[in-house]
């Protein structure tokens, strides 16, 4: 594209969250886990944007008589212990959990990675841990406000994430979800 003329925009962005997602990764295992396993809670804690709001974001990017190099969109920081009871509000049971030391996360994610077979995933890896202790807030809002965007509200991104894991038969209806 650059060889043809066309401006490159580099975007980083923060944990991305919705419906209609291609795979169940990154965001969506953590989801998927705390309901229905267990969500260990280390201190620190991560940044939720809303797939809807990401989209947004680069069509009026594209599409925009103003040139844009980089954008940082990182979303909502929120610590771990609140990301479990904003998830625990959408369906309105409780989540196990279990508070570890970011020592103790790290010893974790190792013995599952050590303890699963090479034809699966472990619950937890070492390189996931190591983001689950490493989110820092991020100042986005300059790049928001030039391109117009509100983030949805936290709890709504949440319960479209839970219908739309139900609806594809990933979570089920009662229980922890």
């Amino acid at each position: 594209m650059a060889g043809w003329g066309a401006p490159i925009a580099t975007v980083v962005l923060g944990g991305i969250y919705g419906p209609y997602a291609p795979d169940l990764i990154n965001s969506f295992t953590a989801i998927l886990r705390a309901g229905d396993q267990l969500m260990v809670v280390p201190p620190g804690g991560t940044t939720v944007i809303d797939v809807r709001d990401v989209a947004l974001l680069l069509t009026r990017m594209v599409e925009s008589d103003n040139y844009v190099p980089r954008l940082l969109a990182g979303g909502r920081f929120i610590k771990w212990a609140d990301w479990v009871v904003a998830l625990e509000r959408t369906p309105g049971h409780a989540i196990s959990t279990q508070r570890v030391t970011t020592d103790g996360l790290l010893a974790l994610a190792k013995e599952l990675t050590a303890a699963a077979s090479p034809d699966e995933l472990p619950a937890l890896t070492e390189e996931a841990a190591m983001v689950m202790i490493s989110g820092v807030p991020l100042d986005d809002h300059a790049g928001l406000a030039r391109s117009g965007v509100a983030l949805a509200p936290l709890d709504q991104t949440f319960a479209d994430v839970i219908a739309y894991l139900r609806t594809i038969g990933r979570l089920p209806r009662m229980g922890c979800l």
